[in-house]
């Protein structure tokens, strides 16, 4: 283990001598205006999975690319819907060395989105459902606003999602995938006993249970419920309560905060929690209590002991809350964040060595970077990027080499864009050298992935050219993106051998499952995590011997040998 970790240093040491290179433009894939606009990114493998523009005369072809990092080696993968028509991959997840997508495709003679399956050839990119024989038949609901972590959800190795039955009574169900068309099919169904049709809405996993919302008989008002992935066990928590799972929940104190309104309610959609069982389940807090608009929660996130997320109190601002479970899970206003027409980007909290860094604002300095430790003295403005009462605009984080890298204006030129970093210290944010921002009226950078320790982005830095794929090599590049130890990758695990208790660092911010397996095969011990960025597994139970520690990481397995002294 001393040679293992010597080596790491040893790299690590090595690579902090690299200069930082300046963006490259990968490949120019639509002609200028137009512009590719990569976005959804998925690492598969050594290759990057994404969703771009390619343009067929004037019209845009929105199809499923695939690139390794090189000008020949970025292409078109699939087009899906040939012609003029766009299939807009989307919600790209990633599970078994494939990725699990939805796009819009016309395999039944009607335009209707599907769960479809890539493992970065043509031939193993197909849609998991046959054609259907009716036209909306085993079809997706229509994604909306819905994100893939929201949209799909890992459970037990495979992937679960709604779908429609048929086309004729709407009926919906939880279907499951393995990634295969045999292994996909319907894993969740409501009694129906009419002709009314059943509505369910995405799935959550929460303590090794799959957590929903859902209607029976076509019922006004939805039901929350619970299953272990299959129709027979599968059971109401409470009675009239919707669960917002656009909006994300986290597990905190051993319970589930999520966005909930029950219909016969006053305060409409507010924070909720559950233990899972209905004395359990309640609304936390009645934050917006003018008539009877909710505060809409969202952006749950744990960190520092606390629990922190995002509500409205009113129509023109949004809030950054925590609770303590110290204090008797009190819901405690920290800071205003911004007026609403802002709030609620997919990134709008970002988790980062247990803080939350985000767009807060005030009339002094603008809408800035801000960070917070979930307390009110430890959160307040990180750094004022556009100086005085103008808009630096922070968006699209992304972790990458023990930093964060996210998108905020370029003061020196105005409204356009441009890359930054930070280490989550005044100090230690800066404008990323060499790089210029996009020419006026480009979009700028947004979408943001990382393969093999390279950041890629979508961005416009020539006047000639659209908003293309771009990466960048940071200082601390190896040529691989997962930090190693004793064989396991995207996870660094010390001591080991341990006594007491074992540390397990991850390169990103991932849902996290592992098991303590003993060598006869027996389950000793299983937790998860819903984003974390380490966490600590406690041993001192354990009779000294060999273990293994089984890591389900982002749906990647990682196996170890653990000793224990």
């Amino acid at each position: 283990m001393r040679i293992i970790f010597s080596l790491v240093a040893l790299l690590l040491l090595l690579s902090s001598t690299v200069p930082a290179q300046n963006p490259i433009l990968v490949k120019d894939i639509a002609p200028f205006p137009y512009g590719a606009r990569p976005d959804n990114f998925s690492a598969l493998g050594n290759q990057l999975l994404f969703a771009a523009n390619n343009y067929i005369g004037s019209s845009t072809n929105r199809e499923l690319f695939i690139s390794d990092g090189t000008t020949n080696g970025t292409q078109l993968l699939l087009d899906i819907i040939p012609g003029n028509s766009s299939s807009s991959p989307d919600r790209l997840i990633a599970i078994g060395g494939k990725s699990i997508l939805a796009v819009a495709d016309n395999t039944s003679g009607v335009l209707v989105y599907r769960p479809w399956v890539s493992d970065g050839t043509i031939a193993g990119t197909y849609s998991l459902f046959p054609p259907a024989t009716t036209s909306y038949g085993f079809t997706l609901k229509t994604p909306g606003l819905y994100r893939a972590k929201d949209y799909f959800v890992e459970y037990h190795g495979e992937v679960y999602f709604v779908g429609l039955k048929d086309s004729t009574n709407n009926n919906a169900a939880i279907f499951k995938t393995d990634g295969t068309t045999s292994g996909t099919g319907i894993a969740i169904e409501l009694p129906n006993t009419t002709s009314l049709p059943n509505l369910m809405e995405a799935p959550v996993v929460f303590n090794d249970t799959i957590y929903f919302s859902g209607t029976t008989n076509g019922g006004a008002y939805e039901n929350l419920y619970k299953s272990d992935g299959t129709s027979a066990n599968t059971f109401l928590v409470k009675s009239n309560l919707y669960l917002y799972a656009k909006d994300g929940v986290e597990s905190y104190d051993n319970k589930m905060y999520f966005h909930g309104e029950n219909p016969f309610g006053q305060s409409g959609g507010e924070p909720w929690v559950t233990d899972g069982t209905a004395s359990g389940t309640f609304e936390l807090a009645d934050l917006r209590t003018d008539l009877t608009f909710g505060s809409n929660p969202s952006a749950f996130r744990r960190i520092n002991g606390k629990l922190v997320f995002l509500a409205s109190p009113n129509s023109n601002s949004a809030v950054l809350y925590a609770v303590d479970s110290l204090f008797g899970n009190i819901v405690i206003p920290i800071s205003p964040v911004s007026p609403l027409s802002l709030a609620y980007t997919a990134d709008w909290l970002f988790t980062f060595n247990n803080t939350v860094l985000f767009k807060g604002g005030d009339a002094a300095n603008g809408y800035e970077l801000w960070k917070s430790d979930g307390t009110i003295g430890g959160t307040g403005l990180l750094i004022d990027i556009n100086p005085g009462a103008g808009d630096g605009n922070p968006h699209s984080f992304v972790e990458y080499c023990n930093e964060v890298y996210f998108t905020a204006q370029n003061p020196t030129t105005g409204t356009a864009q441009a890359l930054y970093k930070t280490d989550g210290t005044q100090g230690g944010t800066s404008l990323l050298p060499g790089l210029i921002s996009n020419p006026s009226g480009g979009s700028g950078i947004t979408a943001k992935g990382v393969l093999n320790n390279v950041l890629y982005f979508s961005g416009q830095y020539d006047v000639n050219l659209g908003e293309e794929l771009y990466s960048y090599a940071a200082s601390c590049a190896t040529g691989n993106n997962e930090i190693s130890a004793d064989g396991i990758g995207d996870v660094l695990l010390f001591p080991n051998p341990a006594q007491t208790r074992i540390e397990a660092i991850f390169n990103k911010e991932s849902a996290v499952k592992y098991s303590i397996v003993d060598v006869l095969g027996h389950l000793i011990a299983s937790s998860d995590f819903q984003r974390v960025s380490q966490c600590i597994i406690d041993i001192s139970n354990l009779e000294s011997g060999i273990y293994f520690l089984e890591f389900d990481i982002d749906a990647n397995r990682k196996t170890v040998k653990l000793v224990k002294e």
